[in-house]
């Protein structure tokens, strides 16, 4: 038997696959969602068995130095994650420390004077900036970051769509880190 042979099978397969494209395109934020949840529960399961020497850190300001091959955000604040069986439902709180600049990394950087370093961390000291602060303010900290860290530095307001640039780039790229605790 063909499958043309019944004029209403190629029908019926145009229906069902109209049908389930509608199912798919439903789906999709469904199984996004819990694939998001699954990976919060995983970092949630590994901060409960080794948070002593693991941190969630929330953070911005993606520096973007090609010729040393750094793409890391500098905007750095600590992050809880706490979870609620009885929902479930997963809540990220910042708490009460501020929003520190990733200096170790910025160190390293031969053409960074340690001066720059210093007065940009007395900036972030007597602001209120936050990784997803308001945007005038962070943006503001960020492009200053990126004029006083470097003579021919830029700030973007959003991502580049080439990651190989000449001048060194900061832009806002807010992202969650699993990091080891600093040992001091």
């Amino acid at each position: 038997i063909k499958f043309e042979d019944d004029p209403e099978r190629p029908k019926n397969l145009r229906l069902w696959k109209e049908k389930r494209s509608s199912w798919i395109e439903a789906e999709l934020p469904v199984v996004a969602t819990y694939q998001l949840f699954e990976r919060i529960h995983a970092w949630w399961s590994l901060l409960k068995k080794e948070g002593d020497q693991l941190e969630l850190i929330l953070a911005s300001g993606m520096l973007l130095i090609s010729q040393h091959n750094i793409r890391h955000p500098i905007l750095l604040q600590r992050l809880e994650l706490k979870f609620d069986t009885a929902k479930p439902e997963f809540s990220f709180h910042v708490g009460i420390e501020k929003a520190e600049l990733y200096k170790v990394l910025l160190r390293d950087i031969p053409e960074i004077d340690a001066k720059a370093i210093v007065e940009l961390s007395k900036d972030l000291d007597s602001e209120t900036i936050e990784p997803l602060g308001e945007v005038p303010a962070t943006h503001g900290f960020l492009k200053r970051a990126a004029q006083g860290l470097f003579i021919k530095g830029e700030f973007l307001e959003q991502a580049p769509e080439i990651f190989s640039h000449e001048t060194p780039l900061i832009y806002p790229a807010p992202c969650i880190l699993l990091r080891k605790r600093n040992q001091g």
